[in-house]
């Protein structure tokens, strides 16, 4: 046993690679056949969508390589959850777009579309979720947007902390992003 472990490739994670759980045969299983099956988001409960956006993060997180061809399902599948009245599903919707665009090539669009909507997400339900989203997105924004759009992003950001009526817990939210990343801003 200890020989054929060292006649194995080892992959980035020290692991070698018939010994991964994960390879890209699971990781398009899981996106065609679990999260979109029939290209149309799965059918379930918000605590297994949970589970399942979860487990896509760590995908993306950690094989990255053999997710790198489904970043449209799975920004697909996350977008609809957006919407979601659940606040943890949506906040781990975030999380995964977040990651998604820290790791993949991303149109300015959908940067800007999150961008912009985790920063008015200032409510304490979920808050470290979004100060997570946050944390992987806002150092991606240099690299995935051009200057003219990153030069938006950073106008808004100062706008709305000068917003008349703007709450404490949202000031205290922007301003722990410009805070949390000063080169970007």
């Amino acid at each position: 046993d200890c020989k054929a472990r060292s006649e194995n490739p080892v992959d980035s994670s020290g692991t070698a690679s018939s010994e991964r759980l994960v390879d890209k045969v699971v990781v398009e299983k899981f996106v065609t056949e679990v999260l979109l099956p029939q290209e149309s988001p799965i059918v379930c409960g918000e605590r297994l969508k949970i589970e399942l956006l979860k487990l896509a993060n760590l995908f993306v997180e950690y094989n990255s390589s053999d997710v790198e061809k489904f970043q449209k399902e799975l920004v697909k599948f996350c977008w609809g959850l957006l919407k979601t009245e659940d606040t943890s599903c949506k906040n781990w919707a975030f999380v995964v777009v977040c990651r998604l665009i820290s790791t993949f090539e991303t149109p300015g669009k959908i940067v800007r579309r999150a961008y912009n909507s985790l920063l008015k997400c200032h409510q304490q339900e979920g808050k470290e979720l979004i100060r997570l989203a946050l944390d992987l997105l806002v150092p991606a924004l240099p690299k995935r947007l051009e200057e003219s759009d990153l030069q938006r992003i950073v106008e808004l950001t100062s706008q709305m902390m000068l917003e008349d009526g703007i709450s404490v817990p949202q000031l205290a939210h922007v301003c722990r992003v410009l805070v949390g990343s000063p080169g970007v801003f």
